[in-house]
């Protein structure tokens, strides 16, 4: 196994891994075409950091590089990195576990990538936003057990150990219980996240927030329950999901249900919504079914990473916004703040850091 110096910083196994299936998303998308910009560029900050451990000198990528070019370039640095390492043209690996990969089939590029050792993987955490750590308790400090704390700072990809995946939204943190799996299947969950849960039918999965507890066996649901927030939602798209807080449970609910809990009225209000928004920020798009003016700041601030500014009077603080969008091409700062001020007659500016709304 080649060890590089460049840097030394410790990666886990389970951080690892998680840095592959990242990467395995991120070029497939790109095979695909539906590579958004923040994936471009984590795409070509691979490539720069696959140059660096490979000691490769050459001019810097420039930052408006077309889809086609880097994967000229990340395809030509993974195949120089491939034969450091003793993988000739990507193929499979000499003294490659049986079943890993089928005799002449092309290797993913992060499953080639694996061999090159944790220091490159360590850089691959920063360019993917992705920190972790391990803490005594899980966030809503009702259980005193360790468990694996992921932040992610742009939307990401998790695979857990069960088999379940996990769309991260940027901004948030996902606390893995250090006894995952052995009874039931528990997170802890502060931000926002969707859940393709594996199932089990002896093992139930739980996602807890501050507020109140999602309680499955197999399904897909989102959860949005953001630090600081009036409101916690659980909206689900396939199967059945019990809501509960604390031993109250609120019922069972299915396909296309949403329960809202509102912490400052201690009561929880259950309506319908389109399944198809259910995740729809997952591939791109951008929902807000009946959303406060506070998860509307959290979700420009998180989804393009600017401070959403309403001067007095442009947007009334009881307003309650709806935006919905499919595609990325329409999910953009510009596309969504224009519709939302349209509604309201309000006009909007984009800065490096903020938007500020104003009449």
């Amino acid at each position: 196994m080649v060890k590089f110096g460049r840097n030394r910083k410790k990666v886990t196994a389970g951080q690892e891994e998680r840095v592959w299936n990242r990467i395995d998303f991120l070029y497939s998308k790109l095979e695909e075409g539906n590579a958004t910009e923040d994936e471009l560029k984590q795409i070509d900050g691979i490539s720069k950091i696959v140059m660096d451990v490979t000691g490769r000198s050459g001019k810097r990528k420039k930052e408006t590089a077309t889809p086609e070019e880097l994967d000229e370039l990340t395809r030509r640095d993974l195949e120089m990195l491939a034969r450091t390492i003793g993988i000739e043209g990507m193929e499979r690996r000499p003294n490659c576990p049986v079943g890993q990969v089928k005799q002449g089939k092309r290797l993913p590029f992060s499953r080639a990538m694996k061999y090159v050792g944790a220091g490159i993987a360590a850089s691959l955490l920063l360019v993917l936003g992705i920190s972790s750590y391990f803490d005594e308790k899980l966030t809503d400090g009702t259980d005193a057990m360790a468990c694996h704390v992921i932040q992610c700072q742009n939307d990401s990809v998790l695979h857990l150990a069960d088999g379940t995946v996990v769309h991260l939204a940027g901004g948030s943190n996902l606390s893995i219980a250090g006894d995952f799996g052995k009874k039931d299947r528990t997170v802890s969950l502060v931000g926002e996240a969707f859940f393709e849960v594996a199932k089990d039918k002896k093992k139930s999965f739980i996602v807890r927030t501050k507020e109140i507890n999602a309680i499955v066996h197999g399904t897909s649901f989102n959860v949005t329950a953001y630090g600081g927030a009036v409101e916690s939602r659980v909206a689900v798209r396939t199967g059945c999901v019990e809501v509960a807080r604390g031993e109250q449970s609120f019922g069972k609910f299915h396909c296309g249900d949403r329960v809202v809990y509102d912490e400052a009225a201690g009561r929880a209000m259950h309506d319908k919504v389109n399944p198809d928004n259910i995740g729809a920020w997952t591939t791109g798009g951008f929902v807000l079914e009946d959303a406060t003016v506070e998860e509307l700041k959290i979700r420009v601030k998180n989804r393009f990473h600017r401070e959403l500014v309403i001067e007095e009077g442009a947007i009334p603080a009881d307003a309650r916004i709806n935006y919905c969008s499919y595609k990325p091409e329409q999910s953009g700062a510009d596309c969504v703040m224009k519709n939302i001020c349209t509604v309201y007659g309000t006009r909007y500016e984009i800065s490096d850091n903020r938007i500020v709304v104003s009449r």
